[in-house]
């Protein structure tokens, strides 16, 4: 009787640590499993695949607010295309002479270059120098001092800037717009400077001698 009871508790220990072995097994085996799970890359959202085509095949159409979206589930995919979009946005502006710019576009542009200026230091001054013609050519405005009444008068000057003229040059190519001569040609005030008519690229043309004289102080 004792030796049977000695061989049921062998028995039974044995068997307890059996499963003790196997119990520990598959504690083990769903830590290797989630491991591997969270070391897996999760599939991409909708808006991340898109994002990424858009980054890799067409980056002109990349959106702010596509990017917004994509942020807040792969911050790492939107800081990629974030860097492209600014990029492209501050050549755009350059490109078209920042013309068409919203006041939020103006408002933000040193937001925007302050962004591209880590990745793209060149582009950025660019923008800077660019942007400062821009706006220096809507009104140049210098002051001569009377000295003799002790006073300060505002004088508009008729200066305009090299960087207008090549654009005009360019744009108008290189004849008059009046009549096509290449000859004798001139800069001219669309509307005129004693109109109040400003040095930017807008409103100038180019016109031979002939036609800029016969048109005088007249507007066009």
């Amino acid at each position: 009787m004792k030796l049977h009871f000695i061989f049921h508790f062998i028995q039974t220990a044995e068997q307890e640590e059996e499963g003790l072995w196997i119990g520990l097994f598959f504690v083990i085996a769903l830590i290797v499993l989630g491991i591997w799970a969270q070391l897996q890359p999760e599939e991409e959202t909708h808006h991340e695949q898109n994002l990424r085509y858009y980054l890799e095949n067409e980056p002109d159409l990349l959106s702010a607010a596509l990017i917004s979206l994509v942020e807040r589930t792969n911050p790492s995919l939107a800081k990629q295309a974030r860097t492209t979009f600014n990029e492209k946005t501050l050549k755009r502006y350059i490109d078209n002479e920042f013309e068409g710019l919203s006041p939020y576009d103006h408002r933000r542009f040193p937001s925007l270059v302050s962004e591209v200026e880590p990745t793209n230091p060149t582009l950025a001054n660019q923008a800077r120098k660019k942007y400062q013609d821009y706006k220096d050519d809507e009104i140049v405005v210098t002051f001569e001092v009377d000295i003799t009444e002790g006073n300060q008068k505002k004088k508009r000057s008729r200066r305009i800037s090299q960087d207008v003229k090549d654009k005009v040059w360019r744009r108008d190519e290189a004849k008059c717009v009046e009549c096509s001569s290449n000859e004798n040609l001139e800069f001219d005030h669309i509307i005129p400077h004693s109109k109040g008519g400003a040095n930017t690229y807008r409103n100038i043309q180019l016109l031979c001698e002939k036609c800029n004289r016969s048109k005088s102080a007249k507007i066009g």
